[in-house]
Formats: structure tokens, C-alpha cells, sequence
């Protein structure tokens, strides 16, 4: 399980692009993660259940493939690590 302190935010944008930023009382350690995460553009889509994040960080284009679930105000991200391995993580709607 992936599980991030309060503060790092994710923005979905409507035009499917994907913005990190960290809140002013984040931890130290989440200001460097969304500083290295800033470094690259990040898009997304959704279709039937998977979110897609693609990174492209110089022209060299990664994608990573997760299953998703949103209830309410809470969004869990599934992504295989292997064949009897998930990485999940919770996200929750900052308002």
C-alpha cells in the first residue's frame, strides 16, 4: 500500500493534465517527492474503470496502467506490481 502524508495534492485537470503540488504545511519529504514529480508533464485519461497517468519527462513517454475506484470524496488506485502483487493507495478529495 501506498499511503502519502496529508499535503501532497493531485490536480486532475479537465484537459487531462495531471498537476502534483504540496500544501504549505507538508512534510519535507512530500515537497521533494512533488518536486521531482514536477520535473515531467504528466496527462491522464479514464476508460471503464482504468486511469492511465502518462509521464513524459523529456520526450522518452512512460505510461502506468491502474484500476480505480471513486466513492464520495475518496479515489484507490490499484496497480500490479506483478502477478500476486498490488499496489494500492488512497486518495481523498481536498476541498
Amino acid at each position: 500500500m501506498t499511503k502519502f502524508d496529508p499535503g501532497m495534492v493531485f490536480y486532475f485537470g479537465a484537459e487531462g493534465i495531471l498537476r502534483y503540488e504540496a500544501s504549505e504545511d507538508a512534510p519535507d519529504y512530500i515537497k521533494d517527492v512533488v518536486a521531482i514529480l514536477e520535473i515531467a508533464v504528466w496527462r491522464y485519461k479514464v476508460t471503464e474503470g482504468e486511469l492511465t497517468l502518462i509521464e513524459d519527462p523529456s520526450g522518452d513517454k512512460k505510461e502506468y496502467l491502474m484500476r480505480y475506484e471513486l466513492e464520495g470524496d475518496s479515489l484507490t488506485l490499484y496497480e500490479d506490481i506483478s502477478e500476486s502483487e498490488c499496489s494500492v493507495m488512497y486518495l481523498k478529495r481536498y476541498k
